[in-house]
């Protein structure tokens, strides 16, 4: 397993080589720059842009400035922020723990009502049931993440005031966190869910149909005892492989959930350095995005070769 972990670990480098570089043409590529924000101000010359735009090294060619960067981001220096001159480690850093937060509790959310839905749908619904569930569970697939958030802020935060309408609450408190939590997670989870609850819900239906659960049936066995015990035990493995790649879509939704909240999380940050131009955190953030969601997908083939031995020696049947 060790073997298995350092080889996807290489392979990682290059493919982090390639988004970097992506993202460095993509963020450089659209007109303008730091300075022009500045441009509209009566006390700013042609001079003082000019300037700013050689201390910031935006006078050099783009492949120039990319290996500046890239050679400050192996040696751990990621620059400095364009808005404060803060560096762009701590920058990040301060807004990681609430992304972190959002992303790991609408995971459990998720996970916590996907499992018995999945398990309702697939054992015991009636058809009725089963299909208003199927279309809840597409909805939540199919819906914008903004819109969800958008309703939720007007219904739940304006007209019954059950929840805040955005931030994260006082730092001192954590049941003020939690209250303006509730919103934000559990729009993020609603997508994740929707894809667990019909995943689950596919494999339920497949192992049930094996000989063992057939058998465990004849037996007497109970009920809840053959659907939890023998079946979901067995259709529930390759979720782990699952949650893994879900990573990626938790990290892009949470973007858009930080925006639509006012959660203080890394969306806030990337949306306010978009504005602002300021290229070396945004270079820092997606980075950051791009080994998170690298790390969901190791974290996937390291769940499913703990399952398939096949899978991390490399053999083939």
């Amino acid at each position: 397993m060790a073997a298995f972990i350092v080889r996807r670990l290489l392979t990682a480098i290059p493919l982090l080589l390639g988004i970097s570089m992506v993202l460095f043409v993509l963020i450089h590529l659209p007109p303008g720059g730091p300075a022009d924000i500045y441009a509209g101000s009566p006390t700013a010359s042609a001079a003082d842009l000019a300037r700013m735009n050689e201390n910031l090294g935006l006078n050099d060619p783009l492949p120039v400035q990319y290996v500046k960067w890239l050679r400050g981001m192996v040696t751990g220096d990621w620059g400095v922020s364009y808005k404060d001159g803060r560096p762009v480690t701590t920058a990040i850093l301060e807004r990681l723990p609430a992304t972190i937060q959002l992303m790991l509790t609408s995971l459990l959310i998720a996970v916590a009502l996907a499992i018995p839905i999945g398990v309702f749908t697939a054992t015991r619904a009636q058809r009725g049931a089963r299909y208003v569930v199927n279309v809840f569970t597409m909805l939540g697939i199919s819906v914008p993440t903004f819109w969800t958030g958008l309703m939720v802020i007007m219904i739940f935060a304006g007209r019954l005031g059950w929840i805040p309408a955005g931030g994260r609450g006082r730092p001192d408190d954590l049941l003020s966190q939690l209250h303006h939590l509730i919103g934000p997670a559990l729009v993020l989870a609603l997508v994740s869910m929707a894809g667990f609850a019909r995943y689950i819900h596919s494999s339920m239906v497949e192992v049930m149909q094996e000989d063992y659960v057939r058998t465990a049936t004849a037996k007497g066995l109970a009920r809840r005892t053959v659907v939890f015990r023998h079946a979901f035990r067995n259709a529930s493995i390759p979720l782990i492989t699952l949650i893994g790649l879900e990573l990626p879509r938790l990290i892009s939704g949470a973007l858009v959930t930080e925006v639509v909240f006012s959660w203080p999380g890394l969306g806030r940050l990337i949306t306010e350095s978009i504005l602002a131009r300021n290229y070396p955190v945004l270079m820092g953030a997606f980075m950051l995005i791009a080994l998170m969601t690298i790390l969901g997908s190791l974290i996937a083939d390291v769940g499913y070769g703990l399952v398939n031995p096949q899978i991390r020696t490399g053999e083939r049947r």
